[in-house]
C-alpha cells in the first residue's frame, strides 16, 4: 500500500493498493470492500471491487481516493479493507487489511481587526495597539508570538499563546506615541503546529 505521509483535513487523498497472491493456487472471486473508521472521510472512488482471479504470483492494483472534511480528526485515522476470496478448493476465505492515514492540521494565521486605545492619539501619550489575530486553519497554533518594528518606544514582542482553529486571540503592544504622522511597520507572527514552526 502506498498512502501519503500526511494530509490535511479537507483534502483529498490518494491511495495505492497493490493485491498480490502469494499463496500456492489461484484465488477467485476476489471482493474488496472499503470501510472508514470515521464519518469525516469517505470513500470517492468505489466502495466494493471486484477481481475475478489472480493466479499463484499475480498481482493487480486498486488506485482509490478518499475525501476528508475539515472536521477530520487529528492523528491516525484507519480504512478497513475486508477481502474475501474463494481457495481453488471453493472454501471463502475472509481477511482485513488496515489503511492508516496520518491527518495533520496546519494553523493559517491571519490579521482579524486592529485598533488603539486610546482611539485619538496626541503625541507623547501611552497607547495600546491591539492586533487580533485569528487561526483559520485546522490546528492549534501554539507558542505565538508577535513582534512589530514600529519606530516608537514601548513593547514590541507579545506573547499570545495557543490559538485554536476558528477563533482569534489579542497581541497587545504598549507604546509611547512620538510625532503626528502615518507610521508604516512590520507585524512577525511566530507559531508552531503539526508542521513545526
Amino acid at each position: 500500500k502506498t498512502v501519503p505521509d500526511s494530509v490535511n483535513p479537507g483534502e483529498d487523498i490518494t491511495i495505492r493498493v497493490v493485491l498480490r497472491n502469494d499463496g500456492l493456487s489461484r484465488a477467485d472471486q476476489i471482493t474488496v470492500s472499503v470501510n472508514s473508521t470515521t464519518a469525516s472521510i469517505t470513500p470517492k472512488t468505489p466502495g466494493t471491487y471486484y477481481i475475478a482471479q489472480l493466479l499463484k504470483g499475480e498481482n493487480t492494483t486498486l488506485n482509490m481516493v478518499f475525501l476528508s472534511d475539515k472536521q477530520a480528526p487529528l492523528g491516525l485515522n484507519r480504512i478497513l479493507l475486508t477481502l474475501t476470496y474463494a481457495n481453488a478448493d471453493g472454501s471463502l476465505i475472509t481477511q482485513t487489511e488496515t489503511l492508516g492515514i496520518p491527518v495533520k492540521g496546519s494553523a493559517k494565521i491571519g490579521i482579524a481587526s486592529l485598533s488603539t486605545d486610546p482611539v485619538r492619539i496626541k503625541t507623547g501619550d501611552p497607547v495600546s495597539l491591539v492586533i487580533r489575530l485569528e487561526n483559520a486553519g485546522t490546528d492549534n497554533a501554539n507558542s505565538v508570538k508577535a513582534s512589530i518594528d514600529i519606530p516608537m518606544t514601548g513593547s514590541h514582542d507579545a506573547y499570545v499563546g495557543t490559538i485554536e482553529p476558528e477563533t482569534d486571540a489579542p497581541a497587545v503592544f504598549n507604546l509611547q506615541a512620538k510625532n503626528p504622522g502615518t507610521y508604516t511597520y512590520n507585524l512577525t507572527v511566530q507559531y508552531d503546529d503539526d508542521s513545526g514552526t
